[in-house]
């Protein structure tokens, strides 16, 4: 009779009854089958298996929300009701309205944890990939460290065999003509050495940069973990798998990229706004600068001409500038640890992109040497940076310099000619 008048409750308050079973074994049969969102279950059953039994098994085999309905309070039954994780507990007889409020509240919570589970699992095959990002990373990078001293190997040996070679033939003067034809294919031997190697160290560069967003998916990888050992907000956790995902795209497009420049010459241009790439680099080392107690400011001009370039290639050139006003401004005192990043468009239709940091400044010894290869005022620092930023500047048919500010710190300037001047 019970079981009759909780049926036309349920059904009056919009839900509906998948059955009605009298003991534990036929409860089982009929969930097996009709797999219901929710169990009422009455702790007093007839055959072997009282409730609290049965809505134990239903919980390890189907893992659906029970709700216990007994005449009884006792303390030792409610106890033994705790161990199976019920999600709620109503004394007979219940009223609509209890009912109601218990299957809802249950319901609800039942859905939330399921939707708790499913982001648990995605963010833990977000840090399986991450994981495999970074071993691959750390294959590139060998392979590639490995590119660069064997092209650098081979051209300090052309460099040696030319001067050799040009030594010899000045002491000639009857073999004059033949040592320029020879110098010249020297020369081109030398350009072509030059160009792989200059291949090789933008691959070592572009890897290395692979940091900015793994160190990213990281961050957001553990930030969600902590959210989730709490209270949390479902869109939060899906923003932040998608930061994850943005960030993980980056990076293998940027593996992908890493060889392409051994491949072929060409560049991948398109129309670029230049306070876009700004705000790009600005975005990956926004962090770094926070840890490091530094401020970036950005004084973006507005309607600024696009450009046209490759934009893998841009941002490098962006994000090396800033690194090294980090790695400049890092030891000054921490209301001195300033970097300001503007751009500006020129009279003749260019666009000037402007790097400047409170940083000690560039010696003026090395002022007229900064861009050279292999020349570096860094301790552990190799020398190709600004030697590759170069590269890729005068590529795109723009320049950029290096200067001391009145006011101190470093300031490199580039200029870059609009798409459509």
């Amino acid at each position: 009779m019970l079981a009759l008048q909780l049926k036309h409750d349920l059904e009056h308050i919009g839900h509906s009854v998948a059955g009605i079973y009298a003991s534990g074994e036929e409860a089982l049969g009929g969930i097996e089958t009709a797999r219901p969102d929710l169990v009422l279950m009455d702790i007093k059953l007839q055959g072997e298996m009282d409730g609290i039994e049965t809505a134990d098994r239903i919980n390890r085999q189907y893992d659906i929300p029970v709700i216990y309905m007994t005449a009884h309070s006792e303390e030792s039954t409610i106890e033994r009701a705790k161990m199976t994780g019920p999600y709620g507990y109503l004394l007979k007889p219940v009223n609509v309205k209890e009912l109601q409020i218990a299957v809802e509240v249950s319901l609800y919570k039942s859905k939330s944890d399921k939707e708790k589970a499913q982001l648990t699992q995605e963010l833990r095959s977000a840090l399986e990939k991450n994981r495999e990002a970074e071993e691959a990373l750390r294959k590139t990078n060998e392979d590639l460290e490995y590119r660069v001293v064997e092209r650098t190997k081979e051209l300090d040996t052309v460099n040696k065999e030319l001067k050799a070679k040009i030594m010899e033939i000045i002491r000639n003067e009857e073999e004059r003509k033949l040592a320029e034809q020879e110098a010249e294919n020297m020369r081109q031997a030398i350009a072509h050495m030059s160009r792989v190697s200059t291949l090789s160290e933008l691959a070592t560069s572009l890897a290395h940069e692979l940091n900015q967003p793994l160190t990213a998916i990281m961050t957001n990888s553990s930030a969600a973990l902590r959210m989730l050992s709490g209270k949390f907000d479902p869109e939060e956790i899906r923003e932040i798998l998608e930061d994850i995902i943005a960030d993980d795209k980056r990076a293998a497009k940027m593996i992908r990229r890493i060889r392409e420049p051994l491949k072929k010459d060409t560049l991948e241009p398109r129309s670029l706004a230049v306070n876009d790439l700004v705000r790009d680099i600005h975005r990956l080392v926004r962090n770094d600068a926070l840890l490091a107690r530094v401020s970036i400011e950005l004084k973006l001009a507005d309607a600024l001409p696009a450009i046209r370039g490759d934009r893998i290639q841009l941002q490098q050139v962006l994000l090396n500038l800033v690194i090294n006003a980090l790695d400049a401004v890092k030891g000054s005192a921490s209301d001195l640890r300033r970097i300001q990043i503007n751009t500006t468009s020129g009279r003749d239709g260019s666009v000037a992109v402007e790097v400047s940091d409170s940083g000690p400044g560039i010696p003026e010894t090395s002022l007229c040497r900064i861009f050279e290869p292999f020349y570096t005022t860094k301790t552990k620092g190799l020398g190709l940076g600004l030697s590759i930023c170069k590269t890729i500047i005068e590529t795109h048919r723009g320049s950029i310099l290096a200067e001391n500010r009145p006011e101190g710190g470093a300031r490199f300037v580039i200029v870059l000619p609009a798409e459509n001047p």
